[in-house]
C-alpha cells in the first residue's frame, strides 16, 4: 500500500468525498474517522505547493 499527495484537495473536498464513506470504513481503520473528518484543518500548505509549479515550472 501506498498513499498519494492531491494537493488539490482542500478540506472541504476531502469531508465531500470521505463523509459518506464512514460507515462503509469504519470497522476497516483503526481511528476514529468521523472525528478525523469532523477534525480536518484545511491543509492550506498544499496550496502553495501547487502555486509554487504552476509559478516556476508549468509557465
Amino acid at each position: 500500500y501506498g498513499v498519494q499527495f492531491h494537493p488539490e484537495f482542500t478540506e472541504e473536498i476531502i469531508k465531500y468525498l470521505w463523509t459518506p464513506r464512514v460507515a462503509q470504513w469504519k470497522e476497516q481503520v483503526s481511528f476514529d474517522l468521523a472525528h478525523r473528518i469532523d477534525t480536518m484543518k484545511d491543509p492550506s500548505p498544499t496550496h502553495t505547493i501547487i502555486q509554487n509549479f504552476v509559478k516556476y515550472l508549468a509557465i
